[in-house]
């Protein structure tokens, strides 16, 4: 595990170091509260947020909507959530990407296939775009563009 805590030593992680927004609710309109971001690289003046869902999980609308209107301000930012049947790396199993203000559709994907991805991203190295089938409102070109890092994951 990658988080740099011990339970044993410094209390427990949640009580300590998860904040409750709850004392917010209720102060902004339509009961719009804080929303979290499970990993988030900045890389070159790009950025790639990493959400984590079970397997069997989906988006809430509202963090679907914050996504999909932080990626409309600029192509430099991309959100890849990642669908997992446990917090293991191994139990990956889908991937969604949200780029230029779009949710685009699961696709099947490993955590080595991710990995692989991630490591181009990080190169800057262009990925040629999945064989899952494109969304009717996107076309072929945005897609080409969306799998080659730089434009998304």
């Amino acid at each position: 595990m990658s988080i740099r805590w011990d339970c044993e030593k410094d209390g427990c992680y949640k009580d300590k170091c998860v904040p409750d927004w709850g004392w917010l609710n209720g102060l902004l309109p339509r009961g719009c509260r804080p929303t979290d971001i499970d990993g988030i690289v900045e890389l070159d003046g790009r950025f790639l947020l990493l959400e984590l869902k079970a397997f069997t999980g989906t988006l809430q609308n509202a963090q679907k909507w914050v996504f999909e209107r932080l990626t409309a301000l600029t192509p430099d930012i991309i959100v890849v959530v990642l669908y997992a049947e446990t917090m293991v790396p191994e139990s990956l199993r889908e991937m969604q990407l949200i780029y230029n203000g779009k949710s685009h559709p699961k696709i099947a994907c490993t955590h080595t296939e991710f990995a692989s991805r991630y490591a181009r991203w990080g190169k800057d190295e262009r990925v040629a775009p999945p064989s899952a089938p494109a969304e009717p409102e996107s076309t072929e070109a945005e897609d080409e563009a969306a799998w080659e890092f730089g434009g998304a994951i």
